[in-house]
């Protein structure tokens, strides 16, 4: 399995120079390069954007398809970088404006933990199996002690 390092150089790699404005890294790798000890290594990396910046990605040296019904974009021969156009909670023009580099993100611009934290009770919410809903629970409560305890208000 890649390292976090390698999981930002591969999305580095594949985001076309034209776009990369119009990426945010989302998901666990996110939450990571803000420095947040999930306890487990990022399994991949999540890229959000547009729905306009996802129909224009390239086709070449990608893959279109769908995971749990939602419109996304594989790098060709891995499953290790994701394009979506959708996060659960989240609208993407809220998180690209609040998003920015960390230090170890090579210059990409990743969602601000607030977003993150926001994402992830939601994507608890939705979660059908109980492996997925605490690995959601344990998330939320890294994310929540790397913050110094300040809890937020979980939205409806």
């Amino acid at each position: 399995m890649p390292n976090l390092s390698d999981l930002v150089l591969l999305a580095r790699e594949h985001i076309p120079p034209r776009l990369l404005a119009e990426v945010v890294v989302m998901g666990s790798a996110a939450i990571a390069l803000h420095g947040v000890d999930l306890g487990r290594a990022p399994g991949d990396i999540d890229l959000f954007v547009s729905v306009s910046t996802l129909d224009a990605w390239p086709s070449e040296g990608f893959t279109r398809g769908t995971k749990h019904g939602i419109p996304r974009i594989t790098a060709d021969a891995t499953d290790l970088l994701e394009i979506f156009a959708t996060f659960p909670g989240v609208a993407f023009d809220a998180v690209n404006s609040r998003a920015g580099a960390t230090p170890i993100s090579h210059g990409l611009r990743v969602a601000a933990l607030d977003d993150l934290l926001t994402w992830k009770r939601a994507q608890a919410r939705l979660r059908a199996d109980a492996a997925g809903r605490t690995k959601d629970e344990n998330d939320i409560r890294a994310m929540e002690a790397y913050q110094g305890g300040v809890s937020f208000p979980r939205r409806s």
